[in-house]
């Protein structure tokens, strides 16, 4: 019995590294997000005052950087103004729990910054919807990488979660979910979202 506890532990542990190394998550991949970030800028806004992009990599769970990782997979938006300095101003972490499914356990506006950001932090996150442009880039890139589902947690399993922060958790997480068309599982507490029924974006996002 242990020898198949062991072999199978083994067997997880060599699928886990070559699935990190098929999807690049082993080094860090920029995504093109030029044409999504215009889908994503809030009601009355022409265009962006900011240059986004967003980059994927394997990181450390807890603090690491700006951010503390509630997973070992994360998704960071960047953004600037002049073209060559970029600010990390969110995130989402999320981990693999099945060979074609992830599940995002993390959404995160940059609560750590330099003062000197912190203006341009605040503005950039105050023009894009950025939890939902966050969550599409996610969906597309693991489209791309042949996934054939994402998972989003609903805010009460959030390592951060407190009942007085309800609200505001309960927009970030399960409204985001709601809003792109995730499907609640009450016996796994999280929402689902088949890539297959991933919808264009025809116009800017609701």
């Amino acid at each position: 019995m242990r020898f198949w506890s062991l072999l199978k532990f083994l067997w997880f542990q060599w699928g886990s590294t070559r699935w990190e190394s098929r999807k690049n998550l082993d080094r860090k991949t920029y995504i093109d997000i030029t044409k999504l970030t215009p889908r994503f800028l809030k009601s009355g806004k022409a265009e962006a005052v900011y240059q986004y992009r967003a980059r994927i990599c394997k990181c450390n769970k807890g603090y690491s950087g700006p951010f503390f990782f509630d997973a070992p997979f994360a998704l960071i938006l960047s953004c600037t103004k002049d073209g060559k300095s970029y600010i990390a101003i969110a995130c989402i972490s999320f981990s693999r729990v099945g060979f074609r499914t992830i599940r995002i356990q993390q959404i995160q506006g940059r609560s750590h910054n330099k003062e000197e950001y912190k203006e341009d932090r605040l503005a950039a996150l105050k023009e894009i919807k950025w939890e939902r442009l966050l969550v599409r880039i996610l969906c597309e890139w693991a489209v791309a990488n042949g996934l054939s589902t994402v998972e989003l947690i609903s805010c009460q399993k959030s390592n951060w979660y407190q009942d007085h922060r309800h609200e505001a958790m309960f927009m970030r997480y399960d409204v985001t979910a709601r809003r792109m068309d995730f499907v609640f599982s009450s016996k796994e507490q999280v929402y689902k979202l088949k890539l297959s029924k991933l919808r264009s974006l025809t116009k800017t996002a609701a």
